[in-house]
């Protein structure tokens, strides 16, 4: 309800802060009822994103505090994406090739009718795997990139979370991640500008 307000409101200050302030609320007390403590990085995302932008709007009496809240946003997605490309770079399972089969083969993430094409194609596996961890390495450098070069990134990254959504039914993941883009798209657009907080 809070997201079908946000999208029909004149986007006055007041409804903004009202609906995220809800959100924010609504996965907090969710958590800490259900107690999931181990919930997956799209969660994580919704969440830091809802409690950064409920509090930045919240406490906007300072003009730059909304700004601020904007450029963690945008430091957490990269940082986000460039930990996960860092962290499958140093795996011989995605250097090799054989991590994303080995994902498709599994319960969670199956139905593994993805599987046989990069089984009975290896080199396609191996590339899947290299340009993953090669976009998401790239979002380290996001902030300081030319902005087409960034745009072609965020189009190469929702097209990863658009298959992972088919394939293996992660569909949280391109919502909560490709929201942040307009937060480092405005990062970007700071550093090359020069950062102010006024």
């Amino acid at each position: 309800m809070a997201g079908v307000a946000l999208i029909c409101s004149s986007d006055t200050y007041s409804i903004m802060m009202a609906c995220w302030g809800v959100v924010a609320g609504t996965i907090l007390v969710s958590d800490w009822l259900l107690m999931n403590g181990g919930e997956d990085g799209s969660h994580q995302m919704l969440t830091i994103l809802s409690v950064a932008f409920a509090i930045s709007l919240a406490l906007g009496f300072a003009d730059w505090l909304p700004q601020a809240g904007l450029y963690f946003i945008g430091l957490q997605a990269c940082l986000a994406y460039g930990t996960s490309g860092v962290a499958k770079l140093i795996s011989p399972m995605w250097r090799s090739g054989e991590a994303i089969p080995a994902i498709l083969l599994t319960r969670t993430y199956g139905p593994g009718s993805s599987v046989g094409l990069l089984q009975k194609y290896p080199a396609v596996a191996i590339g899947s795997c290299w340009m993953t961890i090669a976009f998401e390495s790239a979002f380290l450098f996001a902030p300081l990139m030319p902005q087409l070069i960034l745009i072609s990134l965020f189009a190469t990254a929702a097209i990863f979370h658009i298959v992972c959504a088919g394939a293996m039914g992660l569909n949280g993941f391109f919502w909560s991640f490709c929201a942040t883009y307009p937060a480092i798209l405005f990062l970007n657009h700071s550093v090359a500008s020069g950062v102010h907080l006024y």
